[in-house]
């Protein structure tokens, strides 16, 4: 009948959800993926893994002896701590990275961390994440904020050829971290030697897929390699890398800031606290 207006039974509500449901059929958007890559050694208790939000898929590394036959992700030695399985994952994973990873200790809780290893992961502030391309996830900056390795200056005195003895490279040193750390730069990295080097310990961060495809496959091989190859033991070797990793995914030589502020950038709330001004 001409003029005659047909009716709906659909609610507004509904009008739009059908709507939405007919564009997500014709649009295919793809979804986040998120990767937690835990380094856990025998006697930790990973059972905090199960409280973590299950869009994470999780990928355990159990050291147990040379490598780590216990797990199905293996690594070529147990060199280095943590360094050797994160490379690892990367290395064996290169083609194909989730969008978002977290690297973590196999521990729930520790002197270096304000709340429990679930706790982090699922109050992470993706947003700065997506954004800065990497984060920490220890915002307590006394630990290893404190503990600035002066490259350049050390190059500069080398340069002058004095017979001096050298300087210590930093504050609260280790001179074998050090040392290989001045020793590989201009290798690792391929730019100049900063005035110094410093960030918040303690090898436990989340990056973008973006932010590891900054580097080559055959330069996370290359460091890798360093890992078997060199004499530092395990203890040492590992913390070249904590000293590092900030640099490696591309942020500035020297990553610190206020509790606070870290705390409001990495976090959601509750773990985020007050944010500043």
């Amino acid at each position: 009948m001409s003029g005659e207006q047909i009716k709906t039974t659909k609610s507004p509500s509904q009008q739009t959800n059908a709507i939405a449901s007919s564009l997500d059929q014709i649009v295919d958007i793809p979804k986040e993926t998120k990767a937690l890559v835990v380094s856990a050694r025998s006697h930790d208790v990973v059972q905090w893994m199960k409280d973590v939000h299950e869009d994470w898929i999780q990928y355990p590394y159990i050291v147990t002896e040379d490598t780590n036959p216990s797990s199905t992700l293996s690594v070529p030695a147990n060199n280095g701590n943590e360094a050797m399985r994160y490379f690892s994952f990367i290395i064996d994973n290169y083609d194909s990275l989730p969008d978002i990873i977290a690297f973590r200790h196999g521990h729930n809780t520790a002197w270096h961390q304000a709340s429990d290893s679930a706790a982090e992961i699922n109050h992470l502030n993706l947003a700065t994440v997506r954004s800065r391309g990497y984060q920490n996830f220890n915002c307590i900056m006394g630990f290893g904020c404190d503990q600035h390795i002066y490259l350049a200056e050390k190059q500069r005195a080398e340069n002058e050829s004095t017979n001096e003895p050298s300087k210590l490279l930093s504050t609260r040193s280790e001179p074998p971290v050090d040392e290989a750390i001045y020793d590989n730069w201009d290798a690792w990295f391929g730019v100049p030697m900063p005035e110094d080097v410093a960030a918040a310990c303690c090898a436990q961060f989340v990056v973008t897929k973006e932010a590891v495809y900054q580097r080559t496959k055959e330069k996370y091989v290359e460091y890798r390699q360093w890992l078997l190859s060199t004499d530092l033991g395990n203890s040492h070797s590992g913390m070249v890398f904590e000293r590092l990793w900030h640099v490696v995914f591309g942020m500035p030589p020297v990553m610190c800031m206020s509790n606070e502020q870290c705390y409001c950038d990495a976090y959601t709330s509750p773990l985020s606290g007050t944010c500043p001004p």
